[in-house]
């Protein structure tokens, strides 16, 4: 049997030392993984997983060095533990101080709650402070391991992607649930001054350390799920956007093909009238003739018809023209009923913003490297619409880049294409892939078309 009011001495023990010593490899890897994940680096190297691995290493022995020196003394440990990612998120990443002293309160906190709820629980199943020996290595295996793991999913899952997203926006969240972990750890240390067996006392410890765990999790949940509802709105308007304007161009191009058709076919008519003019040596009418004839847009455009389908030839030809200009060489592979089905439920506008931002983002990665090509293939394949796009990169773009985030100044106007090429594809219960190596990125996707 163990008195659990004086478990220091089992620390030395080999099997419980194993265990605390993987748990502070956990401790140090979470809260490293937090600050790599939060933070924005002052260089790409410090979010590299070598980065996490080495520093994290680095910090468990300093955590294992303090509880060895100082005899495991709770409050050595809880300086070391805040104090280390504070100096580490100050030293290698950008943000406020204020900030990153909050983040590290409140994820320490949430993890001090952990080990209290499993304390808690040992003092709850304890007999007059006397409990078994495997219960207790199984209690203490729990605490020190299996929480941190669950700790790690949810932050992974609940926190992480949104709060490098928006640490902005979130940065009047940090000070109120800082309150909250500090009100909370404070009535912790209130009941601790209850006798270790009052089972209410107990209750309400193990109720609290639940409470600090939970309630920042339901808060942030709240507000990531606020913001991306945002999100979605935000995308929802630009596509809605892109596409009436684009629409408006696409109607001003076939516009302008229909006065250049009737230009072609009248034009016999006008020289013959000129050719009267001058005969007649009428010069000023027929200079009052000429500024009429200017208005045409007699300019040379012709439209490969790739497809049976006039807007897509036109935003095809309109790209294709973008990337000559860029130094790009870009082919083109169409089946000519690629969208020809009357009943088909892909419509041709979503078609056609589909096709313009893919197009965007290949010419803009391809112009970056000498001598860049871009393929493109559009197929029907009995029920489904193919898109196939391919262009040449610098370096593997899933590796630098897997969020495709924007390289441009303006994000608020930039890098919202792949945003909505993703909802257009969802929309239409569609597949996106994505193939990368270190010279091209390839781009797949196939739409339901019935």
């Amino acid at each position: 049997m163990v008195d659990i009011r004086n478990t220091v001495s089992l620390f030395w023990l080999p099997d419980i030392q194993i265990i605390h010593i993987i748990g502070q490899f956990l401790d140090a890897f979470l809260f490293i993984y937090l600050i790599q994940n939060f933070f924005e680096p002052k260089k790409k190297s410090y979010r590299s997983k070598k980065q996490l691995v080495a520093v994290g290493s680095l910090f468990a022995a300093v955590l294992f060095l303090t509880d060895l020196i100082m005899n495991n003394n709770f409050y050595s440990y809880v300086l070391v533990m805040v104090l280390f990612p504070f100096l580490y998120a100050c030293i290698f990443f950008h943000g406020k101080l204020m900030i990153k002293a909050l983040i590290c309160l409140i994820f320490f906190t949430m993890m001090f709650s952990l080990e209290n709820l499993a304390v808690y629980t040992s003092h709850y199943l304890a007999d007059n402070f006397l409990i078994s020996m495997d219960l207790w290595k199984l209690l203490f295996l729990f605490r020190r391991i299996i929480l941190k793991g669950v700790l790690f999913f949810v932050m992974r899952i609940l926190m992480i992607d949104v709060m490098r997203m928006n640490a902005r926006i979130m940065n009047g969240y940090w000070y109120f649930m800082a309150g909250v972990c500090v009100t909370d750890y404070m009535i912790l240390e209130y009941i601790k001054q209850t006798p270790e067996n009052d089972r209410q006392a107990l209750t309400q410890g193990m109720i609290l350390s639940v409470f600090c765990i939970i309630v920042p999790m339901i808060c942030y949940y709240m507000i990531s799920l606020s913001i991306k509802i945002g999100e979605i709105n935000k995308v929802t308007a630009v596509q809605e956007t892109w596409i009436k304007a684009q629409e408006d161009y696409l109607s001003q191009m076939e516009d302008m093909q229909k006065t250049l058709r009737q230009f072609r076919h009248d034009y016999k008519s006008h020289l013959f009238c000129m050719d009267a003019l001058v005969v007649d040596q009428n010069y000023e009418e027929l200079h009052h003739y000429l500024e009429k004839l200017h208005q045409f847009p007699v300019e040379q455009m012709e439209i490969i018809p790739y497809t049976k389908n006039n807007s897509i030839n036109l935003v095809l030809n309109q790209k294709q023209k973008m990337a000559q200009k860029e130094g790009v060489r870009f082919q083109i592979e169409a089946q000519m009923d690629v969208a020809s089905n009357k009943s088909g439920k892909v419509q041709i506008y979503d078609f056609n913003a589909l096709l313009s931002n893919l197009c965007d983002n290949a010419i803009e990665a391809a112009s970056k490297v000498k001598n860049g090509e871009i393929h493109l293939r559009l197929m029907r394949k009995k029920a489904y619409l193919k898109i196939e796009i391919e262009n040449s990169t610098d370096g593997n773009i899933l590796q630098q880049n897997p969020e495709f985030e924007t390289s441009k100044k303006n994000t608020q106007l930039h890098g919202l294409g792949i945003k909505i090429i993703k909802n257009i594809v969802k929309s239409y219960d569609g597949m996106y892939e994505t193939e990368g190596t270190n010279h091209s990125l390839k781009t797949s996707i196939l739409l339901m078309d019935e």
